[in-house]
């Protein structure tokens, strides 16, 4: 624990919180959002030590899986496991990672408060597959990891290619999040699980690789990591019912897409096999146990080579 005790102490000390480090780690701490986050040099011993990831996309990065299936060993925070979510608060990860209270920026917030703006829903939040990444990445010998929660349900990719860093944009407000978090301290890469939205349009779906392209080359520039490791999910199983198949009429077509793209220092993970619930498009809490260690493996692939 010494190791540890060490990394979370300089990692607190590089945003900024005066919290202190005891036997569980380091303490819950308030991130404020001046106008204008201050940066702090990062130390380059500890670039290896603290893993800071982004989690973005759309409903199954957020995760609908239910609560009441984790065990009671993943109901229990490990204090080596951080997330720092729209509320921009730091605290110990446990699914749901992203709360509904306290959230500061609506376009992130999955159950906006009312009244409903166009095109708004309220959605649960429950378990995605970043508390199961972060789990694999720890017990794979990472000293410690901060998940930035960004993904938002139902998001297409326009609504995440756009070159505004303004906090009423989902890459704003998720890119802003990052920087006041880490200020030169580097981010050590981003998963990414979106395309469910854009299957409705044979135009949206023929256009992602591209748009998914242009989305990896902002983050490396906004980010300042040239070769910042991004691994996406592909989608999983079409579904069999034939009415929710005729609402996602080119999945397959997506599915190809997604798996045939080639793009330096990123990876794609299928999630084609895993457990569904019933309405056919979301992932189970099973399905995102089986599919947080998968990105955990590729992650840790790219991350010997993208530096």
């Amino acid at each position: 624990m010494g190791k540890r005790k060490t990394a979370f102490a300089i990692a607190t000390a590089l945003v900024g919180t005066a919290a202190l480090i005891g036997a569980q780690g380091w303490d819950d701490a308030v991130a404020k959002a001046p106008a204008a986050p201050a940066r702090v040099a990062a130390k380059p011993a500890m670039q290896s030590q603290i893993q800071i990831y982004l989690l973005a996309g759309q409903s199954n990065m957020v995760g609908y899986g239910m609560e009441g299936d984790l065990t009671p060993a993943e109901k229990t925070a490990n204090p080596v496991i951080k997330v720092f979510g729209n509320d921009w608060v730091q605290r110990n990860a446990l699914d749901p990672l992203d709360i509904n209270t306290g959230q500061l920026d609506r376009v992130s917030n999955e159950c906006p408060p009312p009244p409903l703006q166009t095109g708004e829903v309220c959605a649960p939040m429950r378990v995605g597959p970043g508390l199961f990444f972060a789990r694999n990445m720890v017990a794979n010998g990472a000293v410690g990891i901060v998940l930035i929660p960004c993904a938002k349900g139902g998001s297409s990719m326009d609504k995440w290619v756009t070159t505004s860093l303004s906090r009423d944009s989902l890459y704003g407000s998720c890119i802003q999040r990052a920087r006041q978090y880490y200020g030169n301290y580097p981010i050590s890469g981003v998963l990414w699980y979106q395309g469910e939205a854009d299957t409705q349009n044979y135009d949206e779906v023929s256009n992602w690789p591209r748009k998914f392209r242009t989305l990896v080359d902002a983050f490396r520039r906004d980010l300042n990591r040239p070769n910042l490791p991004v691994v996406m999910v592909g989608l999983a199983d079409k579904a069999t019912d034939p009415t929710t198949a005729e609402n996602f009429p080119w999945w397959t077509a997506m599915q190809s897409n997604q798996a045939n793209i080639n793009y330096p220092c990123t990876a794609h993970v299928s999630a084609k096999g895993l457990p569904l619930r019933p309405d056919q498009v979301h992932l189970t809490t099973d399905g995102q146990r089986m599919l947080g260690p998968k990105l955990a493996v590729a992650m840790r692939t790219l991350r010997q080579t993208c530096t």
